[in-house]
Formats: structure tokens, C-alpha cells, sequence
């Protein structure tokens, strides 16, 4: 048999959860036919009843694994309405019926024997035919995408069973491609559900791989270690629900105490102990909350044989800043209570630096990623004030907390792969652009005294008949979250109508002139709005409806968007906005903004105090924005040969 921890120790609450979840079993009718659905339960309830026969040696478990694996042997296919045979469905129940033959096989009969090894052998086959008929077009070599992950698992499971060479060396070779070619930082730009969904089975896969003796990918990876961070990172404040860039059918469905456990093995992460015994404690809510099956329920067979005893150290022990390079990714926290504010922003290439540089248009599939450069969201406690849009197939512009130019935002809209279907646009009309150009960026970032400063720029993704030469958010994060401020630059060849976005769970209600309050259902939140021009604002509600599944057309989920925008139009400009927990009125003097009389705030300002684009003065620190020089009255602060952002820490006596 496979697989580690064949003596089956586990701690007891993890035994009790897992065999009475088992025991729903024997109350759930099997199909007599494929269901009208996705089948993927059905291959994860054989594994979860061979594990539970091996911990009890309780015959009831075996006879109704059996019984199971009877039942989807009985189908003439594996999967419903789409990609039948060769996509999902048929992976997990091949998945399934291979390990519970391994798992059961002194059990079995000879008949049963020859039962299972029939259908595993023709439905792998089916599916590895599949595979070589469609290389270049779809999840045979869509590397980096859950479908191949999940098919390519299934596949080199059935092939060990087979003891076919040839299926196996296959697999393998997938996972060559998709394993070295990982975002080293952990990320992942299908976003956090995806992450659990699909990448769970990069942990499966490089588990299994080890256990049979080919690869430690566990030592080679830089993704598998790293990865945990970027999930704990997209956690809300109370590490229960999460951050949805990418594709997020909820709030939930995005822990996987499997994965946890893993990483808290092969790694000796104790926060990942700490996060697993969380989310155990946690379970039925986040199955109950979950929209994407199977769950995590379904998946406690597989835990059950990955549990690591590590001790939990509390993830309050952390930093409260990580920035994630690849995808371009900051995620900050006002602390590690329950209560906190917690605030991540997004500007970078599509799928990730490491895919973009390595993929093709041909091995990519970057439906679950979303056009989300310069977008961002913001929650504290439990209330989500600045939100994106969850799952969504057909994206618009409004959509995300982004910037728009007359109403745009890529070259392609109301499609779910929005970013290929820009890039394939752009090569129709010229087949030597530089694809390569075409991301968004974060730069000069700098986290110091408590304040987190960057610029992130996307103005290669914009239309090109647009003209752009800019269009970027300047960003200060005061400490413990106080205030976020965005400086929106922009500047053009020509004309424009440029916008900035919020969406929310909440209306916003206008309190003073361009200063809108939020009420949460615990707390409220504050957005103030200047600019050098004269700013329009509109509101408007986005109600984003997608099916789950093109198995199952009637399920679908809905996310209701409140937004507000605001828009100055010209050549060039800025909007500038600042995001804080109590109202902070901004006014105008001569040469600055005021931020509650206590921030000043230079826009372009004058060559003899400094060369930078913004100067923000607080009480503590001077900060520059892509300068390398600040004068105050005279007096020299700071000097530097290279332009960059700095932050300066300053004494009370610098507004003197």
C-alpha cells in the first residue's frame, strides 16, 4: 500500500470527525446511474470508506467501499455533459477505485478484482488517449491549471495499479514541466478556492511521486514550502474566510487541512500545524459554507493519512507585511486579532511572472485568473468594504477596484480568459508584438517604520489605441492600517475620461463633499476622494451571476457588487484617495494637501523642496515617491544619487 502514516495515528478529534463523516455513507444512496452532475464525490467517498476499513478492521466500511466501487463500475461513462470520460469526474472516481483497490485488495474476491481492474484499466486508458490526442489544446498541457494537476494525478495512480510504464513515465513527465516551473514565492493566480481545489493535488501528486520512489519534489520546490504563506496572507482577520483575487465561488472553500498537514511534515512548519488545527476545529462551517464541492469533508480520507503531530506554534508570532513577488501581490495586516484590518493589492503579469516567462498560448489557461492589476480589497473583522468580484465568467470593467480609461481596462471584455483574449487580439492586428511587455508591475517597494510604500503600475495592459503613457497607483500604508492612502496618476497622448472604482458589500453614503462612509455590520469605513480637477462621480450596483459548472447549469452563485466611481478627464491627472477608519477631511493649501492638518501632502512639487512625483510629511517620516532628493525650507532632509521611494524618518520640527 501508499502513502505515509500507515499506522494511522491521528489525534482523536481528527478520528471523530472523520468517522462520523464516513459514517454518512451508509445513509447516501449510490446512483444507479451517473448523476445528473459532477460524480467527483463519488471517487472520494471509495477512498474515504478503504481508509476507514483500514483504521477500525470494521468489515461495514469494507462492504460499502465495495459497494461503491460496484456502483461506478456499473456506469458506461464517467462524467456528465462535458468532456465526458476525460475530465474531473472521471479523474477523481479513477483516483478513487485505483486506491481503494490498493488499499482493499486482500479483501477482495477475485471477480472483484477483475472488476475494478477492468474499469481502471479502460477508463485510464480513455483518458491517456485523450491526453495524446489533444497535446497544445486544452488540460493535457495546460501545465498550470487545476484540470491537468487533478487528470495527471489520477493518471499516474492508475498507471502504478496497471503497472503500466508507459502511462506512468507520462505523468511524470507532466510533472517535470508543471513542478520546476512553479512561482517559487507560493503563488498562485487562480486565487485561494483554486488554490485548495486544485492545488491541493500538486501535494497529492508530489506525495505520491516521493512514495514510489521517483522525485522528492518536497526538497526541489520552492512552491510547495512557500506556498502556505501566500494562503495564510489572503486570510481574513479571523483566518476562517479569505481574500477571493482570482476565482472564489465564496469566502470559503479555500483550506485544506491536507495541505496544512503536508507542509507541516515534509517542512516542520508549526504554523501550519496551528492553521490545520484551526480549521479542524472550524470544519463544518467551512463545509457548510463552502459552494465548491467536493469539500473538505470529502477530502478527510486523504488527511486522515497525511495528519502530522507537529506542535502549533500561533501564527501571531508572524509578520504582519508579505509581498509575493511572482504574481505581484502585497497583503498586509493591522495585526493577528480577530478584529483586524486587513488590506492586499495586486499588480502584476498574468498567471504570474514565472508562467508568463515559460508558458505558451498554447500550455496557459488563465480563466480563473482575473484582470485585477491595480485592484484591491480591504476588510477588518468580518466586514468587507472594498470587495472583488468572486467567480465570475464573463468579466466587465467595472468588475474590480481598478482604474478605468474611457470605461476600459484590457483590450478584451465580458469574456472569463480575458487576458489571452487581449493578447490574441493584439497579435491579430500586429504578429510581432512583444507579448513579453504586456503585465503590470509592482515597484520600489519599501516597507520601513511601520509604513508600507510602492507604486503599481499596469499601463501595458490597457488598450493601445488609448495612447497611455501612465497609469498607476502611488501607495502609502500607514502603520497598523490607520489610513491607506492612493495617488491614481495618469497621463496620456490624449484625451481621456479616467476613473477610479470601489466595490462593496455595503452603499456607501456621501457625508461631506467627497468623503463616503460605509457602515459594516461591525464597523464602518471611510473613502475620501481629491484631485487637482474637477471629479464626477457615479454609483452603480453589479449583481455577477456564473454557474459553477458547466455540468450542472442550474447551480450557480451570485456576488452583488455596491460601486462608486470617481473621474477626471484630460490629458493627464490624479485622483487621489484615502481609505481610513475614522472620517479624515482633506483640504488645500497653496503647494499641498492637508490630511487631517497633521499630513501635508505635495503633489509635483516644486523642484527646489524635491524631484519626486508626491511627498507625503507626516509627524515620523518623510516620504518620496520616485525622487532622490527632499529640501524643507531650506534644510536638506535627504540625498540619494538614484531615483527611487524612500522613506526618511523625521523629528516633529520638520513643519517648523
Amino acid at each position: 500500500m501508499i502513502w505515509y502514516n500507515k499506522n494511522l495515528i491521528v489525534n482523536q478529534k481528527l478520528k471523530d470527525t472523520f468517522i462520523n463523516y464516513t459514517n454518512t455513507y451508509f445513509n447516501l444512496d449510490i446512483p444507479a446511474s451517473h448523476p445528473k452532475g459532477s460524480a467527483t464525490y463519488l471517487g472520494l467517498a471509495i477512498v474515504n470508506l478503504a481508509v476507514a476499513y483500514l483504521a477500525t478492521k470494521e468489515k461495514r466500511y469494507l462492504l460499502r467501499a465495495i459497494a461503491f466501487m460496484n456502483g461506478v463500475c456499473n456506469y458506461e461513462k464517467w462524467g456528465y455533459a462535458h468532456l465526458v470520460n476525460v475530465d474531473l469526474s472521471a479523474a477523481f472516481i479513477l483516483f478513487g477505485l485505483s486506491l481503494g483497490y490498493d488499499y482493499l485488495g486482500s479483501e477482495l474476491t477475485e471477480e472483484q478484482k477483475e472488476l475494478y481492474l477492468k474499469n481502471i484499466k479502460e477508463h485510464a486508458n480513455i483518458m491517456y488517449e485523450y491526453k495524446q490526442a489533444n497535446l497544445g489544446n486544452g488540460w493535457p498541457t495546460n501545465y498550470w491549471q487545476n484540470h491537468n494537476w487533478i487528470n495527471h494525478t489520477a493518471l499516474l495512480l492508475a498507471g502504478h495499479i496497471l503497472n503500466d510504464e508507459k502511462m506512468m513515465a507520462d505523468a511524470l513527465a507532466n510533472f517535470s514541466m508543471v513542478f520546476p516551473n512553479l512561482a517559487q514565492d507560493g503563488s498562485n493566480y487562480e486565487g485561494v478556492t483554486y488554490w485548495r481545489y486544485g492545488g491541493m493535488w500538486l501535494f497529492v501528486s508530489a506525495w505520491l511521486i516521493k512514495e514510489l520512489g521517483f522525485k522528492d519534489y518536497f526538497k526541489e520546490t520552492p512552491y510547495l514550502k512557500n506556498t502556505f504563506y501566500y494562503r495564510l496572507y489572503q486570510c481574513d482577520a479571523t483566518l476562517k474566510k479569505q481574500l477571493n483575487f482570482g476565482d472564489c465561488h465564496d469566502r470559503y472553500s479555500s483550506h485544506s487541512l491536507l495541505v496544512y498537514y503536508l507542509i507541516a511534515k515534509e517542512y516542520h512548519n508549526p504554523y501550519a500545524s496551528y492553521l490545520a488545527n484551526l480549521v479542524l476545529d472550524n470544519i463544518y462551517e467551512e463545509q457548510l459554507m463552502s459552494h465548491v464541492k467536493p469539500g473538505i469533508m470529502p477530502e478527510l480520507g486523504l488527511c486522515y493519512l497525511a495528519y502530522s503531530d507537529l506542535k502549533p506554534i500561533n501564527v501571531n508570532k508572524l509578520p504582519l507585511f508579505s509581498y509575493f513577488p511572482d504574481l505581484g501581490l502585497v497583503a498586509i495586516r493591522e495585526n493577528w486579532t480577530k478584529n483586524s484590518a486587513v488590506f492586499s493589492m495586486k499588480a502584476g503579469y498574468p498567471g504570474g511572472k514565472t508562467q508568463w516567462g515559460k508558458g505558451t498560448l498554447s500550455t496557459m489557461a488563465l480563466a480563473h485568473h482575473h484582470p485585477d492589476n491595480l485592484s484591491y480589497i480591504l476588510t477588518k473583522g468580518e466586514d468587507y468594504f472594498a470587495i472583488d468580484d468572486g467567480y465570475n465568467r464573463n468579466i466587465l470593467p467595472t468588475n474590480h477596484n481598478s482604474l478605468l480609461v474611457d470605461g476600459k481596462l484590457c483590450d478584451v471584455m465580458d469574456k472569463n480568459d480575458v487576458y489571452l483574449a487581449s493578447i490574441k487580439e493584439r497579435l491579430a492586428n500586429n504578429p510581432s508584438y512583444d507579448v513579453k511587455t504586456y503585465h503590470g508591475s509592482i515597484n520600489n517597494l519599501v516597507y520601513q517604520a511601520g509604513y508600507l510604500v510602492y507604486e503599481a503600475d499596469s499601463t501595458n495592459t490597457y488598450p493601445l489605441e488609448l495612447k497611455l503613457n501612465t497609469v498607476k497607483r502611488l501607495v502609502v500604508v500607514a502603520p497598523k492600517l490607520e489610513y491607506i492612502l492612493f495617488i491614481d496618476c495618469f497621463n496620456s497622448e490624449l484625451e481621456h475620461k479616467y476613473e477610479t472604482l470601489i466595490n462593496s458589500d455595503y452603499i456607501g453614503q456621501e457625508i461631506k463633499d467627497n468623503v463616503i462612509c460605509y457602515q459594516g455590520i461591525h464597523y464602518k469605513f471611510y473613502h475620501s476622494y481629491f484631485s487637482a480637477s474637477e471629479l464626477s462621480k457615479n454609483t452603480y450596483q453589479n449583481i455577477v451571476k456564473s454557474i459553477m459548472t458547466t455540468q450542472e447549469p442550474d447551480n450557480y452563485v451570485i456576488t452583488n457588487q455596491y460601486g462608486i466611481s470617481y473621474g477626471v478627464k484630460g490629458k493627464q491627472g490624479f485622483i487621489g484617495e484615502l481609505l481610513s477608519w475614522k472620517p479624515i477631511i482633506i483640504t488645500k493649501e497653496a503647494d499641498c494637501y492637508l490630511i487631517n492638518k497633521e499630513n501635508r501632502l505635495y503633489i509635483a512639487p516644486d523642484k527646489s523642496m524635491s524631484d519626486a512625483e508626491v511627498v507625503l510629511l507626516t509627524k515620523t517620516v518623510a516620504i518620496i515617491f520616485n525622487g532622490s532628493y527632499l529640501n524643507i525650507s531650506g534644510k536638506q532632509i535627504y540625498q540619494n544619487s538614484k531615483i527611487n521611494n524612500y522613506i526618511v524618518e523625521v523629528h516633529d520640527d520638520i513643519f517648523e
